[in-house]
């Protein structure tokens, strides 16, 4: 901590005392994240019990795979005492009660217990796990608190200040258990971290206080080129980057509006009158000197400019006859653009519509990809926000921004045209002193509501008189309030009640319900993820909220805002880990067209039928079989569906019989589980077992030899015979006879999603067909199944584990904790509600939302 103070001694902005302030209030703060309270009439553990029931039968039918000489699993049952109330082994004692009242222990081959002693046993644990349930809850932490996570950070600031930019964009990414980030326990709060609020909150205050009194020019104009020949296609020849101004007529040139820079960038001429200072509004299409027009439109009334050289179309020929098209784009005013590319393609590339890719630059980050219909002109917009990249980037001289566009032949570019900045009202609603009518005299009342909604609550006694006193400590160093303002303001957003969310007890035992802003934050945060807004926080303000009739006026709200599509697209992500298919390393040579498009397209099939099935209140049985799904031309063509024209995803019919209904069936899903060549059987099975059906299953053990190094036992053999050797080893067979029958199932939809019949090769860069796939399962116990229309009955023949599968992931992404043995009440409460009310997801939220545990500490 010395040396975080050491490295802050020289803030800008903070003099040293209120700084010393913030970071031992923060240190001191942290360093007592959770106060165990001791319990009460502690219950204590039947030995008694356990030597007379359990332990015997364990000794018989249990220790011979899970004792001393072997430990399957890493289980050895004989080195536990019998004290279930040991909470570091309680969650073990509960997977061993699911397993027994499964079936699935003790082994098939193995002899069957008698019912008798089994119902004894079982009866025995799960008494004894009450036991454990009632000290756990006893034991419950007098302070709590989980650090926002980027995502909920960035969406704070956004609704508590109102600014565009993004003010977690250089911040460390937050680590992920099991796929989901807003793990309390799993949300380290470092110096860094500190370090990074600390200098996020100095910028959020610079662009509180520093709103010009009156609005930036509001730039709006276009440039296009004047073709000599409109059916050909504009292809760099031998031209380079240059300024934007060689070539110039400057008496063309409309002053204020585009600019020399003050370090010109290449051979330009400096000393041009009436033309220095940053450029704006400045643009640059090189190809050859291919004349152009300007039209400015930012007086009202457009005025056309004619050039000739520095407004130039160019391309760039990549692999697979890609080409690039690019523009820079300099902007002198912070704030929102919206920058619309007019573009059509006249001519198909082997025998497909030409496509682009945009790009945002610096950075290179993917706007989108689009095709271009032969013959039809595409206006294509983004809103861009422009930041202070001098800060940013850590540069000096020009704020750069720019695109690249990367297009295939037979695109042709007719028109760029930028608008902005755009500012819906002046003052913006990020102006803190305007927002206070400007009167000094109003600070105190400023503060005092800019620190309630930041922190969530209403303030404490004291809390206000320590940030009026430290404005009046800065006032008596400057003689601008604004910069005295910034002290109190950087010290509201850099308090753990604003980077976290805090929760107090004051019990001694057991649970005690949350007040109603601890509630209206733990159900803003969970659909949200986000702060409350108005609503939500006036129903916190007069306590109505913990009524159970205006709860469930709120949660029917919240689900009906445009602000649940931050949920729609956060729970899926985590609870299927699909995102993951934007970054798989899909072999170019086998699969060439799954681009950055089509991955993003299988990523918003997933998203689009999760909300709509939020959205229409229908069955959560539908992800796992329906008659429909999301689909745009790209994807439609890829799954080789009836073709749709268009890149907008849109509801669907499938056609009878078809294999495509269902999440199983995405791309998204079938993607992340290969290894962008060929399909992984071992990976599909356990992503089923793990997502869908509620039994992960353990890691492999150690030494064990990986699928792909297995000899085979012929050339070219099977994915099934090697499979077959694989789970020859007897430390592996209990689990592949899980994993493996569903993972065959899915062996006819290839490594990016699409249906097959065979496997196959790449010989000479040219897929080559082998053996026929192979899609019969069966798993112990059951009858054999066949392909996906197989596996989907068997999981709705099973739906209460998908049930309670959901309801886990739901429980974890809304409790921001892993569920435990202590859950288990309430996950086998929810899912019979989901099964009573035909598996509604709003039926599911409510529930959860209404229920004891989200509402206690």
């Amino acid at each position: 901590m010395i040396g975080f103070l050491t490295e802050f001694m020289d803030f800008p902005y903070l003099t040293r005392g209120p700084l010393v302030v913030i970071i031992l209030f923060l240190g001191g703060f942290f360093s007592n994240l959770v106060h165990a309270v001791e319990p009460v009439g502690t219950p204590s553990p039947d030995l008694d019990g356990w030597k007379s029931t359990a332990q015997p039968f364990i000794a018989k039918h249990c220790v011979a795979c899970h004792g001393s000489e072997k430990q399957k699993g890493g289980l050895n049952l004989e080195e536990f005492d019998g004290d279930i109330l040991d909470l570091t082994k309680a969650g073990i004692w509960h997977e061993i009660v699911d397993v027994l009242n499964a079936g699935e222990m003790p082994p098939e081959k193995e002899p069957r217990p008698p019912a008798k002693e089994l119902v004894m046993v079982v009866d025995w644990i799960s008494g004894e796990l009450i036991k454990a349930e009632q000290l756990a809850r006893a034991k419950g932490p007098g302070l709590s608190l989980r650090r926002l996570t980027n995502q909920e950070y960035r969406n704070t600031v956004r609704d508590l200040v109102g600014h565009p930019f993004d003010p977690a964009m250089r911040f460390l990414d937050d680590t992920e258990l099991h796929g989901f980030d807003n793990v309390a326990e799993n949300l380290e709060l470092s110096t860094l971290h500190l370090h990074q609020y600390l200098n996020a909150a100095e910028r959020i205050v610079d662009k509180m206080l520093t709103v010009p009194e009156k609005p930036p020019v509001r730039q709006h104009w276009y440039i296009e080129p004047i073709l000599a020949t409109p059916t050909s296609p504009l292809v760099k020849i031998d031209g380079a980057w240059h300024d934007g101004l060689r070539g110039k007529d400057m008496s063309k040139v409309k002053p204020g509006r585009i600019k020399l820079p003050p370090k010109p960038l290449g051979h330009v001429d400096p000393g041009v009158p009436g033309l220095t200072g940053l450029v704006r509004g400045n643009i640059e299409i090189p190809n050859g000197f291919q004349p152009y027009r300007m039209v400015e439109m930012t007086s009202g009334k457009p005025v056309v400019y004619d050039g000739f050289g520095d407004i130039r179309f160019y391309g760039m020929q990549l692999r697979d006859n890609f080409q690039r098209l690019g523009f820079r784009w300099f902007a002198h005013d912070e704030g929102r653009y919206r920058v619309t590319l007019h573009v059509d393609g006249f001519k198909e590339v082997e025998g497909r519509a030409p496509a682009i890719r945009v790009l945002q630059e610096p950075g290179s980050e993917v706007l989108g990809e689009y095709e271009m219909p032969v013959g039809v002109a595409r206006k294509i917009s983004f809103d861009l926000v422009i930041d202070d990249v001098h800060y940013l980037m850590r540069t000096s001289g020009n704020r750069y921004w720019g695109m690249r566009l990367y297009m295939e032949r037979g695109i042709r570019p007719e028109r760029i045209e930028i608008e902005g900045p755009l500012n819906e009202t002046w003052p913006p609603p990020h102006d803190f002193v305007r927002s206070m009518g400007g009167n000094q005299d109003k600070i105190a009342g400023a503060l005092r509501d800019f620190a309630s909604r930041a922190w969530r609550r209403p303030l404490k006694s004291g809390e206000l008189e320590e940030l009026v006193s430290l404005y009046q400590k800065q006032r008596a160093h400057t003689k601008n309030f604004r910069e005295a303002l910034r002290v109190p303001l950087v010290s509201i957003l850099s308090s753990p009640h604003f980077l976290c969310r805090v929760e107090h007890r004051t019990k001694s035992k057991g649970l005690e319900q949350v007040n109603a802003h601890e509630l209206a934050n733990r159900l803003s945060y969970f659909l949200w993820r986000s702060m409350p807004d108005d609503l939500l926080r006036a129903a916190a303000d007069d306590g109505s909220l913990l009524k159970k009739d205006v709860l469930k006026e709120q949660v029917d709200r919240m689900l009906s805002d445009p602000a649940i599509s931050t949920f729609c697209e956060t729970f899926p992500a985590r609870w299927l880990g699909v995102e993951k298919v934007m970054s798989v390393d899909v072999d170019p040579l086998m699969f060439p067209w799954v681009t950055w498009g089509l991955r993003k397209d299988m990523l918003e099939e997933t998203r689009q039928v999760f909300t709509e099935i939020l959205r229409k209140n229908s069955s959560c049985l539908e992800l796992i079989d329906s008659d429909w799904t999301f689909l745009n031309s790209r994807l439609a063509r890829h799954y080789d569906l009836p073709e749709l024209k268009g890149d907008h995803m849109r509801r669907v019919s499938l056609p009878a019989g078809s294999d495509r209904g269902g999440i199983l069936a995405h791309g998204s899903i079938l993607t992340i589980t290969s290894n962008g060549m060929r399909p992984l059987p071992i990976t599909r099975g356990a992503f089923v077992l793990e997502n869908i059906l509620a039994s992960p299953t353990p890691p492999p053990p150690p030494n064990v030899t990986p699928l792909e190094e297995v000899e085979q036992p012929r050339p070219n053999a099977t994915t099934r015979e090697m499979l077959e050797l694989h789970r020859s080893d007897p430390t592996c067979i209990s689990c592949h006879q899980k994993i493996d029958p569903i993972g065959f199932s899915l062996e006819g939809y290839d490594a990016v999603g699409r249906l097959r019949t065979h496997e196959h090769i790449l010989v000479d860069e040219k897929l080559v067909q082998t053996h026929p796939v192979d899609t019969l399962g069966r798993l112990p116990g059951g009858s054999p199944f066949e392909g996906m229309p197989g596996l989907k009955q068997v999981i709705l023949n099973e739906a209460q584990k998908f049930r309670r599968c959901l309801v886990e992931k739901l429980l974890t992404y809304a409790l921001d904790r892993e569920v435990n043995f202590t859950d288990e009440p309430l996950i086998q409460e929810l899912s019979e509600e989901m099964s009573t009310h035909d598996d509604r997801m709003n039926s599911l939220i409510h529930a959860l939302v209404g229920s004891e545990t989200f509402q206690s500490k």
